[in-house]
C-alpha cells in the first residue's frame, strides 16, 4: 500500500481550489476517505451548492484554516493492479463472468434494423446492457471488461435489471447506465423525397439514464476506456451526494414530524387547560346553583314554622337539601334515581 504526506494547508488550499471528487482524484485517494480525513483534521470543506454559486458569480464564505497549518496528514494512495484495469489493453484478458455472458448475448443477436440503431447488436435479458455494430463488439467488451474490474477494485458492484438494463451500485446508489455506438442523422441521396436515416458513427457513449443525465465518449485525446477513473469519480461524487441529501432529508423529516409532535402535545395541553377550566367555572355555577337552593330552602322553613309544619312539608325538606347536597360540586352527592351531577341533563 503506498502512502504520501500532505500539509493541512495544501489540503485545504486544494479542496476550496476543485471539487473533491477532483482532489481525490489528483492525489489518488477515495473520496469517501477523504471526506473522512477532512472531518478529523478539522478542515472545512465546501457546503452543497458553493460550486454553482461560484460557477454564477455569486458570493461565497470561505472560512479560516485554523490549526497548526504545517502538520502533516499521511495519505493512503488507491492501488490497482493492472489486471484490474489497463486503459491501453484492446483484448480481453481474463474477462470478467459478465462480460463472458454479454460477448455470447452479442454474438447470437441479430441485426436490429430500427430508425435509431440500425444494424446494430444488442445484448439479451438478463445481460449487461450494450448496443453496438457487429465491428464494435469487441471494443465495446474490452471497455466493459475494464470498467466493471475498475468498480469492483473500488468496492462497487454492476449488475443487470430485471429484463433489460445495467445498474452500478456506488454506496448504496443506484445508477442505470448504457454502452451505445453513437448514431448521427444524414440525409439519403437515393431517395426522390427529402429523407434521413441513422447511420453508426464507430463512436462509443457510454452514459446514465435518467437523473443525473450524463454521457462520455472517446476523444482524439483520450479514449472511452481511459475516461473510466473519470466516469466512477463523477458517479462516486453524485453517490456522496444524494447520501448527503438523503441525511439532510432523513434530518429535516425527524424535525419537522418532532415540531408536528411538540405542536400536537401543546395543542393537547391547550384542549385540556379549556376543559379544566371549564369544569372549574360549571363547578362554580353548581355551587352558586346549590347555594340558591339552600337559601330557598331557609325561606320556606322559616314561613313554615310561622304556619305549623306537617309530615308533608318536612319530607319535602329532607328532599330539596339532599337536592341540594347532589348539586354541590364541594358535596357530590350521588342521586339514587338521577345518579351523578355529571350525568344529570337538566
Amino acid at each position: 500500500m503506498k502512502t504520501k504526506a500532505i500539509t493541512r494547508k495544501a489540503l485545504y488550499d486544494l479542496i476550496w481550489e476543485k471539487s473533491l471528487r477532483k482532489v481525490a482524484q489528483q492525489i489518488n485517494v477515495k473520496s469517501h476517505k477523504l471526506k473522512n480525513i477532512c472531518v478529523e483534521e478539522d478542515i472545512p470543506t465546501p457546503p452543497t451548492g458553493y460550486w454553482i454559486k461560484i460557477k454564477h458569480g455569486k458570493t461565497v464564505f470561505i472560512p479560516d484554516l485554523s490549526g497548526d497549518l504545517e502538520r502533516e496528514i499521511i495519505l493512503e494512495e488507491i492501488v490497482l493492479k493492472e489486471s484490474k484495469f489497463n486503459s491501453e489493453s484492446l483484448s480481453l484478458t481474463k474477462p470478467h463472468q459478465l462480460v463472458k455472458e454479454a460477448r455470447e448475448g452479442l454474438k447470437q443477436a441479430k441485426p436490429r434494423f430500427s430508425y435509431s440503431s440500425p444494424q446494430m447488436v444488442t445484448t439479451g435479458r438478463n445481460q449487461i446492457d450494450i448496443t453496438v455494430s457487429p465491428y464494435l463488439i469487441k471494443k465495446s467488451l474490452v471497455f466493459m471488461d475494464n470498467l466493471i474490474k475498475y468498480l469492483e477494485a473500488r468496492n462497487h458492484t454492476i449488475g443487470y435489471k430485471k429484463h433489460y438494463g445495467s445498474i452500478i451500485t456506488v454506496r448504496n446508489i443506484k445508477f442505470e447506465v448504457s454502452l451505445r455506438e453513437k448514431c448521427k442523422r444524414t440525409k439519403e441521396t437515393d431517395s426522390v423525397y427529402e429523407s434521413y436515416k441513422m447511420v453508426p458513427t464507430g463512436t462509443l457513449i457510454f452514459k446514465t439514464q435518467g437523473y443525473p443525465y450524463r454521457e462520455w465518449a472517446s476523444t482524439k485525446n483520450k479514449t472511452l476506456t481511459q475516461k473510466i477513473p473519470d466516469i466512477i469519480g463523477y458517479l462516486e461524487e453524485k453517490a456522496d451526494e444524494e447520501n448527503q441529501w438523503k441525511i439532510i432529508h432523513k434530518a429535516n423529516m425527524k424535525r419537522q414530524e418532532q415540531e408536528r409532535l411538540d405542536k400536537e402535545r401543546q395543542q393537547n395541553i391547550r384542549i385540556a387547560e379549556i376543559e379544566k377550566f371549564n369544569a372549574f367555572y360549571e363547578d362554580s355555577l353548581r355551587y352558586d346553583k346549590a347555594q340558591q337552593l339552600r337559601k330557598y330552602i331557609t325561606v320556606i322553613e322559616q314561613q313554615s314554622n310561622d304556619s305549623g309544619i306537617d309530615d308533608h312539608f318536612t319530607e319535602l325538606v329532607h328532599w330539596a337539601k339532599k337536592k341540594a347536597d347532589w348539586v354541590d360540586p364541594l358535596i357530590d352527592l350521588d342521586d339514587p334515581i338521577l345518579g351523578n351531577y355529571s350525568d344529570y341533563l337538566p
